[in-house]
């Protein structure tokens, strides 16, 4: 079941959202920080310059 939560379309946005993206938050308690604005994934993309995959629409998943 693991493996199946870590590969396939998503899996990296999943990830971030689940696992980086609350680590963060805790890391970031209290201070006025916005971590989704500063951290989020597709932050991350923009200031590297990399595309998210095609078709993916990163940051509008809920589940």
């Amino acid at each position: 079941m693991q493996d199946l939560a870590h590969t396939g379309d998503g899996a990296l946005e999943r990830l971030w959202k689940t696992q980086i993206i609350p680590l963060l938050t805790e890391h970031h308690w209290g201070d006025g920080t916005d971590v989704e604005v500063t951290y989020g994934l597709d932050r991350l993309r923009e200031r590297l310059g990399i595309l998210p995959p095609t078709g993916e629409a990163s940051g509008t998943e809920d589940s």
